[in-house]
């Protein structure tokens, strides 16, 4: 994936690559000040869904290494 992202770089791809790398911070480095809204929408949207997921992981009784149960 990473190969392809460097191939193809596309404005969203910073985006995609926080997401698939759960590196937020540097996505927040790297965006414009002037977009800050945009960012922050961003922040809340995704790292709420990682949040849910940890928790959802934890209430299984297993790590996020181990998945979601169903």
């Amino acid at each position: 994936m990473y190969r392809y992202m460097k191939k193809c770089p596309k404005p969203y791809m910073h985006i995609v690559r926080a997401n698939v790398d759960g590196d937020w911070e540097a996505l927040v480095r790297t965006r414009p000040v002037g977009r800050w809204q945009e960012t922050l929408a961003l922040l809340a949207t995704y790292t709420a869904q990682v949040g849910a997921r940890a928790k959802r992981a934890h209430v299984c009784g297993r790590g996020l290494r181990h998945g979601l149960c169903m």
